[in-house]
């Protein structure tokens, strides 16, 4: 993929106790028929994504590094167990979630970036598109009878 095609992005949690650097690819960058609009951000539509309010852009397992605050990166997978949700153990912000247990079909590993937690990512400027079989890729996630006591 070119460079043109590639920008890094430094983001952080709430708290700022972890801090990493990501390489999109596409970036979000204007689109060429709109210029007030950037490239796409994805909206999924299962039950984790929604509940944590995951706006996703994809990049590569070896364009993510943490570069602070790895101790502090809880993991919470559920269902089938194969694409851990990355968060801040201190403050909670979603940060990611790690698809690098499954190859693409080119061969590569990736990870879906939160980009609530990009720096310089205006939210107003993105263009969204729904992922709709989100909820299809793993068991339904359902609330039990009653509430925990």
């Amino acid at each position: 993929m070119s460079q043109e095609n590639r920008k890094s992005y430094m983001g952080h949690c709430h708290c700022g106790e972890v801090r990493f650097n990501c390489v999109l690819a596409p970036p979000l960058q204007p689109l060429p028929s709109d210029p007030s609009k950037q490239l796409l951000v994805y909206r999924c539509d299962c039950s984790i994504c929604i509940r944590n309010g995951y706006l996703l852009g994809y990049c590569l397992k070896e364009d993510f590094n943490i570069t602070h605050g790895e101790s502090k990166i809880g993991r919470y997978a559920y269902g089938r167990k194969t694409t851990p949700h990355l968060f801040c153990t201190n403050c909670g912000s979603s940060l990611a979630i790690d698809q690098t247990g499954r190859l693409n079909d080119d061969g590569t590993r990736q990870l879906a970036i939160n980009v609530r937690m990009l720096r310089d990512v205006d939210l107003n400027k993105v263009e969204y598109e729904d992922f709709d079989d989100g909820a299809t890729t793993g068991p339904k996630y359902e609330f039990a009878d009653s509430p925990p006591k």
